[in-house]
């Protein structure tokens, strides 16, 4: 998981960076948790099948300046970072991300690049 201005996923064509504008409390709003460290951070469950054990993270951070951004899908345990673009079986994992991240450009915390 990189920090930096601009981030994309690998296989995924879009690029997206924070929002110039993104206020702390519309991050809260929208399900980040703030860190000890003042980051904050936002971390779902992609996977369509409830108490699954074996599904696929996206972690989502923002520097505590609100500045950077990391963002990257991983598995369960978050150690393992997850290619869900190059596998067809993941389509309903790929909406789903892209169902997360559009709201997130909708209220004001991402922007396409």
């Amino acid at each position: 998981m990189s920090s930096s201005k601009t981030v994309s996923f690998k296989g995924d064509t879009k690029q997206y960076r924070l929002n110039q504008n993104v206020k702390r409390y519309t991050l809260r709003d929208q399900g980040f948790t703030e860190t000890k460290s003042g980051k904050f951070q936002f971390i779902r469950d992609l996977s369509t099948v409830t108490n699954s054990k074996q599904g696929i993270l996206l972690k989502v951070v923002v520097s505590n300046d609100l500045t950077d951004l990391k963002m990257s899908t991983t598995s369960a345990n978050g150690l393992r970072t997850v290619d869900i673009y190059s596998n067809e079986s993941m389509r309903p994992l790929i909406e789903q991300l892209e169902y997360l991240l559009n709201n997130f450009v909708e209220q004001g915390i991402l922007e396409v690049v």
